[in-house]
């Protein structure tokens, strides 16, 4: 079954169109760049250093391009992660409440794990704007966050999105309704921002008290959600 995502707009707001071919190039981009990048360093360092004539100055010169090899890769993988919560917005196709805002502006506002705590403090401090435009901004910046706080339900807001909007077209909704489930379904894990990741991401089983933690998210998501 093919889902129709071209761009439209309605008496809601603007869409973003979903663009999953530019999502998954970004994805494979943010893996594939550094390696290819760390690769090339050490083909132009061993031909701009020359190589010693003793075995001991070969075995340092290896040793030499095998640090500099490693520490090109992992700032080069540093930063191209930086690509994958624009992915993540590449691949949904949503209706705003009024003007979309710039997917980059939105994932570079997801920032690191530290600013996506403070932004969370912030938002229990202070809840979401009554403005259901800065409201959904808001929510999207941090669903396109939530994936560095939740390692185990990466990518998972986004796929019952989809299926969502796949059930949605076979159910016959209309443009309203259906725009409506594809918030709910993306939105419906956003309260485990309220709970502590080590909990989240424990390789282990839960404790009792943990679970009960766990079991708080549906109401924080929902209590969050409320100016939308």
């Amino acid at each position: 079954m093919q889902v129709d995502v071209r761009e439209r707009t309605t008496t809601a707001g603007e869409t973003w169109t979903g663009r999953p071919r530019l999502a998954m190039a970004m994805r494979v981009g943010a893996f594939v760049a550094p390696v290819i990048l760390s690769l090339v360093t050490t083909v132009v360092l061993a031909h701009v250093l020359p190589k010693p004539g003793s075995a001991a100055g070969v075995v340092l010169w290896w040793v030499g391009l095998t640090v500099c090899a490693t520490g090109v890769l992992a700032v080069a993988d540093r930063v191209a992660r930086g690509l994958l919560p624009l992915a993540a917005l590449f691949r949904l196709s949503l209706v705003f409440p009024d003007q979309a805002p710039s997917r980059f502006k939105a994932a570079l506002r997801s920032g690191t794990v530290h600013q996506l705590e403070d932004r969370v403090n912030r938002v229990k401090a202070e809840g979401l704007s009554d403005d259901p435009v800065v409201a959904a901004e808001t929510l999207i910046e941090l669903v396109a966050a939530l994936s560095k706080h939740d390692r185990v339900t990466r990518g998972h807001a986004e796929r019952v999105r989809a299926y969502a909007r796949m059930i949605g077209d076979e159910m016959g909704l209309d443009a309203k309704d259906a725009d409506r489930l594809q918030w709910a379904a993306l939105l419906h894990d956003v309260g485990k921002l309220f709970v502590p990741a080590e909990i989240l991401n424990k390789p282990s089983a839960l404790t009792d008290d943990e679970f009960e933690i766990i079991k708080t998210h549906p109401a924080a998501g929902a209590k969050l959600c409320e100016p939308l």
